[in-house]
């Protein structure tokens, strides 16, 4: 079964021990029009939260970034912040850094 609960406006975070090395993701939303609602939300290791064993990556920003990602933020370095017409993360008042 599904563990999803609510509509695409309602963000599900699923926490999970991810021995693959990836701290964790969130979807996009343009992604819920490729995908639909399967797999929207966010996931995380829980080791990278607050009290965990992944330092230094156990402080909760992993959580914060990816739901950064999930409410449609870029890296302030997506698509070649210093190519002309690049616009890094879409947000004007943001620099693009390297």
């Amino acid at each position: 079964g599904s563990l999803r609960v609510g509509a695409a406006s309602t963000l599900n975070i699923y926490s999970i021990a991810n021995e693959e090395g990836t701290l964790g993701w969130g979807y996009f939303p343009s992604w819920i029009n490729t995908y639909g609602l399967t797999g929207d939300g966010v996931v995380v290791d829980y080791r990278t939260l607050p009290g965990g064993i992944a330092a230094p990556y156990n402080e909760g920003q992993t959580l914060t970034h990816e739901v950064g990602h999930w409410m449609g933020l870029y890296h302030t370095f997506q698509g070649g912040c210093n190519k002309k017409g690049k616009r890094g993360d879409q947000v004007k008042d943001t620099p693009a850094v390297a």
